[in-house]
């Protein structure tokens, strides 16, 4: 599956910090950004960059899922419509 994000790989801290939203991708889409941090996907927690990408191997192109992001102080809600690579 393909969501469009690059997570920063030097961050240490819980969940995903993505540290770049590719272009015309499905996450540019739905409105996630440049540090943003993935805490859930589909209400399962996100650990970190391993736990994270075996959450989307389990997942299809064309489904939807929910993330729970922290950007700066706030905690945000999104659905993306995965893509496929």
């Amino acid at each position: 599956v393909y969501l469009g994000t690059v997570p920063d790989f030097t961050d240490s801290l819980a969940g995903v910090l993505f540290e770049d939203v590719v272009t015309g991708s499905p996450a540019e889409a739905a409105g996630l950004r440049a540090g943003d941090r993935l805490l859930l996907l589909n209400d399962q927690k996100v650990e970190d960059l391993r736990g994270y990408s075996e959450l989307l191997k389990e997942l299809k192109p064309g489904e939807t899922v929910r993330l729970q992001i922290v950007r700066g102080t706030e905690t945000l809600e999104f659905e993306v419509i995965l893509g496929e690579r």
